[in-house]
Protein backbone atom coordinates (compact mmCIF):
# COMPACT_ATOMS: atom_id res chain seq x y z
CA UNK A 1 0.00 0.00 0.00
CA UNK A 2 1.32 3.46 -0.95
CA UNK A 3 0.00 6.58 0.69
CA UNK A 4 -0.17 10.21 -0.41
CA UNK A 5 -0.44 9.64 -4.14
CA UNK A 6 -2.10 12.28 -6.29
CA UNK A 7 -4.98 11.39 -8.59
CA UNK A 8 -2.69 11.20 -11.63
CA UNK A 9 -0.08 9.17 -9.78
CA UNK A 10 -2.77 6.68 -8.69
CA UNK A 11 -4.01 6.45 -12.28
CA UNK A 12 -0.46 5.76 -13.50
CA UNK A 13 0.00 3.10 -10.81
CA UNK A 14 -3.21 1.35 -11.89
CA UNK A 15 -2.01 1.33 -15.52
CA UNK A 16 1.46 0.04 -14.66
CA UNK A 17 0.03 -2.62 -12.36
CA UNK A 18 -2.33 -3.79 -15.12
CA UNK A 19 0.64 -4.01 -17.53
CA UNK A 20 2.27 -6.37 -15.05
CA UNK A 21 -0.93 -8.47 -15.02
CA UNK A 22 -1.61 -7.65 -11.38
CA UNK A 23 -4.79 -6.34 -9.76
CA UNK A 24 -5.13 -3.01 -7.99
CA UNK A 25 -7.83 -1.25 -6.03
CA UNK A 26 -8.21 2.08 -4.27
CA UNK A 27 -8.43 1.54 -0.53
CA UNK A 28 -8.75 5.04 0.81
CA UNK A 29 -8.67 8.49 -0.73
CA UNK A 30 -4.98 8.24 -1.62
CA UNK A 31 -3.99 4.57 -1.18
CA UNK A 32 -3.78 1.58 -3.53
CA UNK A 33 -3.62 -2.17 -2.87
CA UNK A 34 -1.79 -4.32 -5.42
CA UNK A 35 -2.47 -8.07 -5.49
CA UNK A 36 -1.86 -11.07 -7.72
CA UNK A 37 -4.90 -12.06 -9.80
CA UNK A 38 -6.54 -15.47 -9.68
CA UNK A 39 -4.69 -18.08 -11.76
CA UNK A 40 -7.42 -18.23 -14.41
CA UNK A 41 -7.91 -14.44 -14.78
CA UNK A 42 -7.44 -12.74 -18.15
CA UNK A 43 -4.75 -10.02 -18.40
CA UNK A 44 -6.27 -6.56 -17.96
CA UNK A 45 -4.01 -4.91 -20.55
CA UNK A 46 -1.82 -6.28 -23.32
CA UNK A 47 1.92 -6.21 -22.73
CA UNK A 48 3.68 -3.10 -24.06
CA UNK A 49 5.87 -5.07 -26.44
CA UNK A 50 2.94 -5.53 -28.82
CA UNK A 51 2.69 -2.64 -31.26
CA UNK A 52 -0.69 -1.01 -31.88
CA UNK A 53 -2.23 -1.84 -35.23
CA UNK A 54 -3.64 0.95 -37.40
CA UNK A 55 -7.20 0.60 -36.05
CA UNK A 56 -6.07 0.74 -32.42
CA UNK A 57 -3.83 3.74 -33.09
CA UNK A 58 -6.66 5.58 -34.83
CA UNK A 59 -9.06 4.75 -31.99
CA UNK A 60 -6.59 6.08 -29.40
CA UNK A 61 -6.13 9.25 -31.45
CA UNK A 62 -9.91 9.70 -31.72
CA UNK A 63 -10.35 9.27 -27.95
CA UNK A 64 -7.61 11.80 -27.28
CA UNK A 65 -9.18 14.28 -29.70
CA UNK A 66 -12.64 13.77 -28.14
CA UNK A 67 -11.26 14.45 -24.66
CA UNK A 68 -9.41 17.52 -25.93
CA UNK A 69 -12.62 18.87 -27.51
CA UNK A 70 -14.53 18.34 -24.26
CA UNK A 71 -11.86 20.12 -22.23
CA UNK A 72 -11.69 23.00 -24.75
CA UNK A 73 -15.48 23.43 -24.69
CA UNK A 74 -15.46 23.52 -20.90
CA UNK A 75 -12.74 26.15 -20.55
CA UNK A 76 -13.31 28.32 -23.62
CA UNK A 77 -15.80 31.00 -24.60
CA UNK A 78 -16.57 32.10 -28.15
CA UNK A 79 -14.14 29.43 -29.45
CA UNK A 80 -11.20 31.00 -27.60
CA UNK A 81 -9.29 29.96 -24.51
CA UNK A 82 -8.52 33.33 -22.95
CA UNK A 83 -6.08 34.29 -20.24
CA UNK A 84 -9.02 34.71 -17.86
CA UNK A 85 -9.91 31.02 -18.43
CA UNK A 86 -6.39 30.03 -17.43
CA UNK A 87 -7.20 30.61 -13.74
CA UNK A 88 -10.06 28.08 -13.85
CA UNK A 89 -7.84 25.61 -15.71
CA UNK A 90 -5.10 25.94 -13.07
CA UNK A 91 -7.65 25.65 -10.24
CA UNK A 92 -8.90 22.38 -11.74
CA UNK A 93 -5.39 21.02 -12.30
CA UNK A 94 -4.20 21.82 -8.76
CA UNK A 95 -6.18 19.08 -6.92
CA UNK A 96 -4.79 16.55 -9.38
CA UNK A 97 -1.27 17.58 -8.42
CA UNK A 98 -1.16 16.72 -4.70
CA UNK A 99 -3.79 19.35 -3.96
CA UNK A 100 -1.87 22.47 -4.91
CA UNK A 101 0.51 23.98 -7.40
CA UNK A 102 3.53 25.99 -6.33
CA UNK A 103 3.84 29.60 -7.43
CA UNK A 104 6.72 28.51 -9.64
CA UNK A 105 4.56 25.87 -11.37
CA UNK A 106 1.68 28.32 -11.83
CA UNK A 107 4.11 30.84 -13.34
CA UNK A 108 5.42 28.10 -15.62
CA UNK A 109 1.88 27.33 -16.87
CA UNK A 110 1.22 31.05 -17.40
CA UNK A 111 4.46 31.22 -19.39
CA UNK A 112 3.36 28.24 -21.47
CA UNK A 113 0.09 30.07 -22.22
CA UNK A 114 1.90 33.26 -23.25
CA UNK A 115 4.42 31.32 -25.38
CA UNK A 116 1.62 29.43 -27.11
CA UNK A 117 -0.32 32.64 -27.76
CA UNK A 118 2.82 34.14 -29.30
CA UNK A 119 3.33 31.00 -31.40
CA UNK A 120 -0.27 31.28 -32.63
CA UNK A 121 0.37 34.88 -33.67
CA UNK A 122 3.66 33.91 -35.33
CA UNK A 123 1.72 31.39 -37.44
CA UNK A 124 -0.46 34.22 -38.73
CA UNK A 125 -3.58 33.65 -36.66
CA UNK A 126 -4.99 37.11 -36.08
CA UNK A 127 -6.68 36.27 -32.78
CA UNK A 128 -4.70 37.91 -30.01
CA UNK A 129 -7.22 37.60 -27.19
CA UNK A 130 -6.96 33.85 -26.74
CA UNK A 131 -5.99 30.46 -28.11
CA UNK A 132 -8.03 28.76 -30.82
CA UNK A 133 -8.71 25.00 -30.78
CA UNK A 134 -5.54 24.08 -32.64
CA UNK A 135 -3.25 26.05 -30.37
CA UNK A 136 -5.18 25.05 -27.24
CA UNK A 137 -3.92 21.53 -27.95
CA UNK A 138 -0.36 22.86 -28.11
CA UNK A 139 -0.91 24.64 -24.79
CA UNK A 140 -2.30 21.52 -23.07
CA UNK A 141 0.56 19.36 -24.41
CA UNK A 142 3.15 21.84 -23.14
CA UNK A 143 1.34 22.29 -19.80
CA UNK A 144 1.20 18.52 -19.31
CA UNK A 145 4.91 18.27 -20.07
CA UNK A 146 5.74 21.07 -17.63
CA UNK A 147 3.80 19.14 -14.95
CA UNK A 148 5.59 15.89 -15.92
CA UNK A 149 2.32 14.30 -17.05
CA UNK A 150 1.33 12.74 -20.34
CA UNK A 151 -1.23 14.53 -22.50
CA UNK A 152 -3.70 11.65 -22.31
CA UNK A 153 -3.37 11.35 -18.55
CA UNK A 154 -3.99 15.09 -18.03
CA UNK A 155 -6.94 15.13 -20.45
CA UNK A 156 -8.45 12.04 -18.85
CA UNK A 157 -8.15 13.55 -15.38
CA UNK A 158 -9.65 16.87 -16.49
CA UNK A 159 -12.56 15.12 -18.24
CA UNK A 160 -13.20 13.08 -15.08
CA UNK A 161 -13.05 16.29 -13.04
CA UNK A 162 -15.44 18.12 -15.42
CA UNK A 163 -18.02 15.33 -15.42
Amino acid sequence: TWASLSFLERKDVHLEVALLNLDSEDLEEQSIRVTRPAADAEPAIRPRSRALDDDEGARCQDESQTMLEEVFEHYSAESLFRYSHLKLFVEDVAPLHRGKLSKRTMAKIEGVYEDTLQLQQDFGVRRTKGLNRQFFRVFVEKAAKSLSWSLVCLLSALVDNIS
